[in-house]
């Protein structure tokens, strides 16, 4: 037996040790490896999200801004509404002045709050000067000209007559409608002027300048290590963050590339290298490539994408130039604007590189301190323990020899004391006898029993149907004439016909444990119940009730472990603590449940200095 299981305890603490420590180290890696990808996209989903929201956030405060100005300046002015609705001009003369009155007035009320050039187009008011039949004013300056009749077919403007509800619009104007120097690369907006039919009678245009939407991303560092791209509701580019005059290189037009001319600067403390630079997308057709526009609400971009899209999608990586990109976007539902920012998966990879070494470092060093908790665990605990378990081992293997070899000369003994009782009938002298052999050969019957649940052994065979009413009813009398030495009162609610699969010695053996543990502890005088009923889902209760002493709160969650007792009320511990142990285990092999609950209340003085005991009770449901 010591040979056996000399190291039995070692090698399997040593190989669970193991095993846990090298747990953590690979759940670690297996999710992490897993799901990386995904969690690192939609981290940086979120971070470049959040930035290129901040930008629209920015765009839409300054165009709000600009909002009130105008409302203010055209709505709320009285002489500018007076100048504008005035009736056509009468001479070149009085064009000049309502010219130039309209034009202090715009110096005096806007333009601190405009930058770019501004202008008003009157479509109800022709010019007698410029002989057209609109009125078109020009302020601040005169680098650029509006064609005011093209203007009318704009699809810019043309957006904001389709939906009147719309009070401003930001894009681009066609070519033909608005010339001058870069012309093509100036967002304007348009800032419309309705009548009581809610027809477009004047539009107020800003043409905004070249660094307008720079400023608007310029204190967000991280954007500039992508491109940045503003498009508006027609995929005209609004703005793209590179090329730019802060850059610290020069891009080449013909060659469609970065030209490096100031090799060992870096950008903005960016530390973004010739190379990196070099990576940079500026092509302003990306967004209608098919990777992207896969993602859109429908072709083009005419409606909100990416955020909003079927696929749900807010984010891809795109494949361009033998290079990988993240792509994230978003749009910005009131002006239709669309943000897309574009920047290299490697500067991705390169944070998620550095990731996963300092988890590798900590889940090694992790490791290797288990290890050296092992080892030490090893020589310091599981020895000890070890040896401690050998020795019980042996000795229970001894005992439960000593209670088999016992068992044999107990049975001769009882063979005899029955003979003798026959011939010279029951004296006092030896019923004490046979009280006592009855007790040594239950308690030696429990402890081969309860070994043998130890080790998972099937005891009795439950492919037999019996008639629990009848095996309980067949022990009623035995267990009154018990209650009736102490005075207890016993009451029986036996339903009849209760069938149940299982061994009748297993339900005999239930029966007994609960109803002499419930004889055991109740005192003098107590009442014991015992019902016997069926449940709905095909299940059988039985429940043993009575007034004992009851069980502390701090031992019920014990009271089904081996060699557990509860003093009776005479302070004395009966038996060796293993009927309930044994019930458990036979109620467990017929795949049903045993409950105790306990109702006590210990040394509580009530009135007149009486002490009260609550309800003592087991529950024993029995399903098949």
């Amino acid at each position: 037996m010591k040979k056996n299981n000399e190291h039995i305890i070692s090698k399997r603490l040593l190989a669970t040790l193991l095993i846990c420590s090298l747990i953590p180290l690979v759940i670690i890696i297996s999710i992490f490896s897993k799901n990386f990808s995904l969690f690192l996209n939609r981290q940086n989903q979120e971070y470049y999200q959040t930035m290129i929201e901040q930008v629209s956030i920015n765009l839409n405060y300054d165009n709000n801004r600009l909002q009130a100005a105008l409302d203010s300046f055209f709505l709320q002015n009285k002489e500018v509404k007076r100048l504008l609705f005035k009736t056509q001009f009468n001479s070149a003369i009085e064009e000049i002045q309502y010219e130039q009155r309209l034009r202090d007035l715009f110096e005096q009320k806007l333009l601190s709050s405009i930058d770019g050039n501004f202008s008003i187009i009157q479509f109800d008011r022709a010019s007698i000067i410029a002989k057209s039949s609109c009125k078109i004013s020009y302020f601040a300056s005169n680098d650029y000209k509006i064609d005011g009749i093209g203007l009318k077919s704009d699809p810019l403007f043309l957006s904001l007559k389709n939906n009147p509800d719309k009070t401003i619009a930001v894009g681009i104007l066609r070519s033909d409608n608005l010339i001058g120097y870069e012309s093509e690369e100036r967002p304007v907006l348009l800032y419309p002027i309705r009548n009581d039919a809610n027809d477009i009678i004047k539009v107020a245009v800003i043409i905004q300048p070249l660094n307008y939407y720079t400023k608007l991303y310029s204190h967000i560092d991280s954007l500039r290590m992508g491109t940045l791209f503003v498009f508006d509701e027609f995929g005209n580019v609004l703005f793209a963050n590179h090329p730019s005059v802060q850059d610290d290189f020069d891009f080449d037009a013909k060659k469609e590339k970065y030209i490096n001319n100031r090799r060992f600067h870096s950008i903005d403390g960016n530390s973004m290298s010739y190379t990196d630079y070099c990576n940079l997308i500026v092509d302003y057709n990306i967004a209608k490539r098919p990777e992207i526009m896969k993602i859109m609400v429908n072709s083009g971009l005419k409606r909100p994408f990416l955020r909003d899209s079927h696929s749900g999608a807010r984010h891809i990586l795109l494949k361009y130039q033998n290079h990988k990109y993240f792509v994230v976007g978003c749009v910005d539902s009131k002006l239709n604007i669309k943000y897309l920012f574009v920047i290299p998966e490697y500067h991705i990879i390169k944070a998620a590189n550095n990731f996963l070494f300092m988890i590798l470092f900590f889940s090694g060093c992790i490791l290797l301190f288990l290890i050296l908790i092992i080892a030490f665990s090893y020589w310091k605990v599981i020895i000890p323990i070890e040896k401690k378990y050998v020795g019980l081992e042996e000795k229970n293997f001894y005992f439960m020899n000593l209670a088999h070899e016992i068992k044999t000369p107990m049975t001769l003994i009882r063979n005899y004391l029955d003979l003798y009782i026959k011939k010279v009938g029951l004296t006092d002298e030896l019923n004490v006898i046979n009280l006592n052999i009855n007790k040594i050969e239950k308690d030696m019957i429990n402890i081969l029993d309860c070994r043998k649940l130890e080790e998972g052994k099937i005891i009795y065979n439950h492919k037999q149907i019996s008639n629990f009413s009848d095996i309980l009813h067949s022990k009623e009398e035995l267990y009154i004439k018990a209650a009736a030495k102490k005075q207890i009162t016993l009451a029986y609610d036996i339903k009849e016909n209760v069938h149940i699969a299982a061994d009748p010695l297993a339900l005999d053996r239930i029966i007994t444990n609960l109803i002499d543990n419930a004889i055991k502890y109740t005192p003098a005088g107590g009442k014991i119940e015992i019902k016997l009923n069926t449940l709905k889902g095909h299940k059988i209760e039985l429940s043993v009730k009575d007034s004992g002493v009851g069980i502390p709160k701090k031992a019920l969650h014990k009271i089904f472990s081996p060699y557990t007792q509860i003093l009776n009320p005479e302070g004395v511990a009966d038996g060796v603590g293993l009927g309930l142990f044994i019930t458990y285990g036979i109620v467990k092999e017929l795949k049903g449940t045993i409950n105790i609950s306990s109702d006590t209340v210990e040394n509580t003085r009530m009135g007149g200095g009486q002490k009260r005991n609550v309800l003592y009770r087991k529950t024993t449901p029995i399903a098949r």
